[in-house]
């Protein structure tokens, strides 16, 4: 008797099925867009963990009008067969991972197009997939797969629809990338003026997004507004004064600086992301500002009751949010696995 080996690749056709129902048939069909998931949950690169975005749409000009695309770089084509799809993933994702390129794949005919195109690069605006979560376009036939951290991938519709698939097989609830980054956002912009916390906000999404994807561990502590750095946290770089992103964005926004203060903030996201990577604990507060970096916390302060498993990172952050609440307004954790966790307000320092 022959027995039927069980595939995860069938199972995603069926859970992904109700979401194609409305969608080009030719170009969203379920065994395509299960390829790609499964193509993307584990991409990587000499070793390397990539996230690329990738959208696909059967309308080019789509691209432009809800995504803001810019020069679409035409790779290869194709007929309507899952080869191609895996040939264009192939062919485009390595270039596209930095977020600052994005892949689309379009259907013309009986045949394929694929290829990059340049998204909106700054720091003070909304990424291309946070676009397409925006949108509720019921014409828009725009389908966009990004892999958040891990193995999982978020699947959205520009009609507003949404899949997220956790291939890892670790529980959904306690583990979700994308809800950790926006809590984590949420942390540091929390006490900053309203005129600019729109902006303010994407500036900061863009950095969360590269603590996650960063082939390095990271912790982020943020403090309350003007809060003194507690005294276990002495032993690092404090910043004299600090780094007040808050004030560039305004300075732009007023008129009183125009590109050296656009500039400045670019550089302040390649600065942070540096100041992330290293050993230690980055220091921000809830104004959005950069206190201090390479922190880490006085042996003194550390009881051996604790009994904490883990790695340094891991043993500090549990120390911060376990055992000195109200010391942070918020924790960002992620380790150089690829776990990520935000502790934020709440009795103590609450898990997210």
């Amino acid at each position: 008797m022959n027995e039927k080996m069980i595939s995860f690749r069938d199972f995603l056709k069926q859970r992904l099925q109700p979401l194609t129902e409305n969608l080009n048939q030719t170009l969203f069909n379920a065994d395509f867009l299960s390829e790609v998931v499964l193509l993307l949950a584990n991409y990587q690169e000499e070793g390397i963990n990539l996230f690329p975005v990738i959208f696909m749409t059967d309308k080019q000009e789509d691209l432009t009008k809800y995504l803001a695309a810019r020069e679409l770089i035409a790779i290869g084509s194709g007929p309507v067969h899952r080869d191609t799809f895996t040939r264009a993933f192939k062919h485009c994702a390595p270039l596209a991972e930095d977020r600052l390129w994005a892949v689309y794949i379009t259907v013309e005919g009986a045949s394929i197009k694929y290829g990059i195109f340049r998204s909106d690069s700054s720091p003070l605006v909304p990424t291309v997939y946070e676009r397409l979560r925006a949108m509720t376009e019921a014409e828009s036939s725009i389908v966009g797969l990004t892999r958040l951290g891990g193995n999982f991938v978020e699947l959205r519709t520009g009609s507003g629809l949404k899949q997220y698939i956790n291939v890892s097989g670790s529980d959904e609830e306690d583990y979700h990338p994308g809800r950790v980054i926006r809590n984590f956002v949420d942390g540091v912009v929390r006490e900053s003026d309203d005129r600019i916390k729109p902006m303010l906000r994407s500036f900061y999404y863009r950095v969360g997004m590269d603590v996650m994807h960063g082939s390095h561990g990271s912790l982020v502590g943020i403090l309350g507004k003007g809060q003194k750095i507690p005294d276990i946290l002495e032993d690092g770089i404090h910043l004299a004064p600090r780094i007040d992103v808050g004030k560039a964005i305004l300075s732009l926004i007023d008129g009183t600086e125009d590109r050296d203060a656009y500039l400045k903030l670019y550089s302040y996201t390649l600065l942070l992301r540096k100041l992330t990577w290293m050993d230690g604990i980055t220091l921000l507060d809830t104004e959005g500002g950069i206190l201090a970096y390479n922190c880490f916390i006085k042996t003194s302060a550390l009881r051996p009751q604790d009994a904490i498993i883990g790695g340094a990172r891991r043993r500090a952050f549990e120390h911060m949010q376990n055992n000195v609440p109200g010391l942070l307004s918020g924790c960002l954790y992620k380790s150089q696995d690829g776990h990520i966790e935000f502790r934020g307000l709440g009795p103590g320092v609450a898990t997210s």
